[in-house]
């Protein structure tokens, strides 16, 4: 139950009143007409207080909670985001109901790193088969922070940045697990919801070979050799990684539209309900 505005000023104009009177008894000696007039007047005001907060209603004993209130933030639009995504999974890949579930009860449990890796692993098994029709915006996307994790690789591991960058291992340094996660939500959502057509893979090679063939136009001794490109379990670690980097790096300067093609047929290839 909740009051308009004149009923408060109402009862506020009635508690002054009370209070007024009160220090004029009080003022002549009536202590105990003063007592039950302060009392009458603290009891109007907390009862204000409370209508005005729309927390008393018949019955009740006690102030309303928020979500009683409706003054409750929204629900978290990234956890929105999230949930109908896996509305989407669930209904096109129902084996992935289970996975989704146990995610759910991880973060129901407050496992948060496990959720996250949880998570993280899932989105991921599903960017091959919808990366061919993802937006241009979420694939750039997504390429600019692969690159930006294994630039955190590599001088630290770059081992595990060769072979991340050849596609032998999946791994996301922590502190980029959440952001790659709504990456990943965004990539697969777009293709999901607006789909666009599969990117043509000769024209995409032919693309990417330009921004190779730019790269090695002059020697550079920080980059792999030309040759061990398609080799890289032979070629050095540290620069195999930097030049993988690096190419990637030249790839998102193109025009949007063209980088989104190499980048839709680097990590995508059509599922069989993609």
């Amino acid at each position: 139950m909740t009051m308009a505005w004149w009923q408060f000023g109402a009862i506020a104009a009635l508690i002054l009143g009370l209070a007024y009177l009160a220090a004029v008894l009080r003022g002549r000696g009536s202590t105990t007409l003063f007592l039950l007039l302060a009392l009458v007047a603290g009891a109007l005001t907390w009862v204000s207080i409370g209508l005005m907060l729309g927390g008393i209603a018949p019955g009740r004993t006690g102030l309303m909670l928020p979500a009683d209130t409706g003054l409750v933030p929204p629900q978290n639009e990234a956890l929105r985001q999230e949930r109908v995504l896996y509305e989407m999974l669930s209904e096109r890949h129902p084996e992935a109901a289970p996975r989704i579930a146990e995610i759910e009860k991880l973060r129901t449990s407050g496992a948060d790193a496990g959720m996250r890796r949880a998570r993280l692993t899932l989105l991921a098994s599903y960017l091959p088969v919808y990366a061919p029709r993802a937006s241009d915006s979420s694939i750039r996307a997504f390429a600019a922070l692969a690159v930006e994790n294994l630039q955190g690789l590599l001088g630290r591991d770059a081992m595990l940045c060769r072979e991340i960058a050849a596609g032998r291992h999946a791994a996301m340094t922590e502190n980029l697990n959440q952001r790659a996660a709504l990456a990943l939500i965004d990539v697969l959502s777009s293709a999901m919801v607006q789909p666009q057509t599969p990117p043509d893979a000769g024209e995409a090679i032919m693309l990417r070979r330009q921004v190779i063939d730019a790269i090695y136009e002059k020697p550079d001794p920080a980059l792999v050799e030309r040759r061990l490109l398609a080799r890289s379990a032979e070629a050095p670690p540290e620069a195999y990684c930097r030049t993988f980097i690096r190419v990637f790096q030249e790839i998102l300067t193109l025009p949007p539209e063209q980088s989104s093609k190499v980048l839709r047929l680097y990590y995508g290839q059509e599922g069989e309900r993609g």
